[in-house]
């Protein structure tokens, strides 16, 4: 080449040559290693890509641009010599090649690579229209000056729009066989597959035949059928694909341009068809259409595995994903119209949608965890983000949520705060819940009431009827307690062996003294043998209840003292004969 490497340094851009100078690995620095993984990454499917270049900085600029786009393997060749000696022991997909090298005439190089049938981009320290007129004669790719960056860059991105384009089709429709050789040659050159039609009436079949066909060229005059009638009539029949059509005439005529134009076509060409042209447009195109593509996957990866959906204002549902649809167990159909509600979980407390709706309502975000009903029956949590869909001026039109699968971890979540045994909450959640039912309290001025309740003479029925029939009947008084303590602020415990509690959503204590009630006399009534129970000929409980009305005054009392209250009062049940509820109240 006829630069030398402070030229090119100062042509190209200083500062970025730079980093690559002071780096700590140079082109020539360059390990077995590094061919090691240049073969595992060809092994795993990346494409080869020769440069030739007798500037180090160019090389191992190029070689860092290219390794890290991780789809393309690269191999420098600073000289003729080392470039035939890659050549002649791998393959390469394409090659980015300098006209001049100091052990080759000018040129050379360009030969060597399509003698071996590589794509071939050329890269150029000057050019004048001799040396362009020389380039474009032969079936290169493109050409690039090395002035500055931007074209280096520009061809690695070159290098990957040709991996895109290796694996598409072009369909050349042309009554001329060497119009449509010469087309043909062209798209070749870019690494596109060809197919060419000189009878305009099959090309809809063609393309119905080849969903892999992605540009089409149109020429406009032909027999039956105009390259504009036809263009028409491709995008009526494949509305629904991504196709780069160009119409293609010998005229220059403004009115066939804009007819091409108003009737689908993407662009247009004069012929001749000018290289630089044909590849800008040719490549331009085909980008939108990639990008669609990955656009489209993307979605369609979304609507797969992302839970969401879009209501109106008024919850009515009028988007969900397929995702969204997997989860609940209803289909698209089922759901598009319908409100929201239909997906509500009983088990949720109606504060948290009325939370919801005052929060998206007024503009806000909200987020938190929901549990919904499937269309069976069962059920599934989910973490939910909502937020209000707005127009331009502002105003709310309806609600996106994104949602999270959640129902493993809430799963294991309930297993921790679960007895296993009975089904009840477990010691470990009643010391959370606890505390915070009583500060909810204390904050509100609100009633607040918590029972212990203890199994009457349960050592002497494990004697006497053993451990297992025993465990039955912790079992029955779990179920009964779930049955009984049902109401909004209800909450049953198994505090440790034959000691339940729990929390009751009373207004005033005679509502918490009602509840209470109720459950001794229903586990009572379960009739449940007990020969060795003074209080009953069944099995039965003693309770002991505090009752607090924080809305007259304020109490300092913390759940450590509640606890002893309630055990107080127990005791006192069971000194006055037991299967009775005793009261402390403040």
């Amino acid at each position: 080449m006829c630069e030398t490497a402070a030229n090119i340094i100062n042509a190209i851009d200083l500062i970025a040559l730079q980093s690559i100078f002071y780096s700590k690995k140079t082109y020539n620095d360059i390990t077995f290693s590094d061919y090691k993984k240049a073969h595992y990454l060809e092994a795993s499917g990346n494409k080869n890509i020769l440069v030739i270049d007798d500037s180090k900085p160019i090389l191992e600029f190029l070689k860092r641009k290219i390794e890290s786009s991780e789809k393309l393997n690269f191999f420098g060749a600073e000289s003729f010599a080392k470039a035939k000696e890659l050549i002649a022991g791998k393959s390469f997909f394409a090659a980015i090649v300098d006209m001049e090298l100091p052990d080759a005439k000018s040129g050379d190089a360009l030969e060597l690579t399509l003698e071996n049938s590589i794509p071939s981009i050329v890269l150029t320290g000057s050019l004048d229209a001799n040396l362009r007129a020389k380039m474009i004669a032969k079936p290169i790719v493109d050409y690039a000056r090395k002035d500055g960056i931007e074209n280096i860059e520009y061809v690695v991105n070159l290098l990957l729009s040709l991996e895109y384009l290796s694996n598409q089709t072009a369909l050349i429709v042309d009554d001329s066989r060497a119009s449509c050789r010469l087309i043909s040659e062209s798209f070749k050159t870019l690494l596109l597959k060809t197919v060419e039609c000189t009878d305009p009436l099959q090309a809809i079949d063609i393309l119905k035949e080849n969903k892999n066909i992605k540009v089409v060229t149109l020429d406009y005059e032909m027999p039956h059928l105009n390259g504009v009638e036809l263009a028409k009539k491709i995008r009526s029949a494949f509305s629904d694909r991504d196709i780069a059509i160009f119409g293609v005439s010998a005229s220059n005529s403004e009115e066939i341009k804009y007819q091409f134009l108003k009737n689908g076509a993407s662009s247009y060409f004069i012929k001749p068809i000018i290289m630089e042209e044909f590849t800008s447009k040719i490549i331009n195109h085909m980008k939108i259409i990639e990008q669609k593509e990955k656009l489209n996957a993307y979605i369609d990866t979304m609507d797969k595995y992302i839970i969401t959906s879009i209501t109106d204002t008024d919850g009515k549902i009028r988007y969900v994903s397929r995702a969204f649809c997997d989860i609940s167990g209803y289909t698209k159909e089922e759901l598009i119209g319908q409100k929201h509600s239909m997906l509500k979980h009983p088990d949720m407390n109606q504060s948290i949608y009325k939370e919801l709706w005052e929060a998206i309502s007024s503009g806000k975000k909200w987020s938190g965890e929901i549990k919904n009903r499937k269309k069976d029956g069962g059920h599934y949590w989910v973490k939910a983000n909502i937020e209000p869909i707005r127009e331009s001026n502002g105003q709310i039109t309806g609600y996106q949520a994104v949602r999270i699968d959640i129902t493993d971890k809430k799963i294991i979540e309930q297993m921790s705060i679960t007895d296993e045994l009975t089904g009840l909450y477990n010691r470990r959640f009643f010391n959370a819940e606890i505390f915070e039912r009583l500060e909810e309290a204390k904050t509100d001025k609100k009633c607040f009431a918590f029972f212990i309740m203890d199994v009457d003479h349960f050592k002497k029925y494990n004697d006497t009827y053993g451990h297992k029939m025993g465990d039955d009947v912790l079992r029955s008084i779990g179920k009964t307690m779930k049955e009984m303590l049902s109401l909004e602020g209800d909450v049953a415990f198994r505090l440790g062996g034959e000691e339940f509690g729990g929390l009751i959503g009373a207004k005033n204590i005679d509502e918490a003294v009602g509840s209470v009630g109720a459950l001794r006399e229903a586990l009572e009534g379960l009739g449940i043998e007990h020969s060795k129970n003074t209080a009953s000929q069944f099995v039965t409980a003693s309770f002991g209840v505090v009752f607090i009305d924080f809305s007259g005054s304020d109490f300092d009392i913390d759940s450590e003292r509640v606890y002893i209250m309630a055990d107080e009062a127990l005791y006192e049940a069971k000194e006055s004969g037991r299967n009775r509820v005793s009261i402390a109240q403040l």
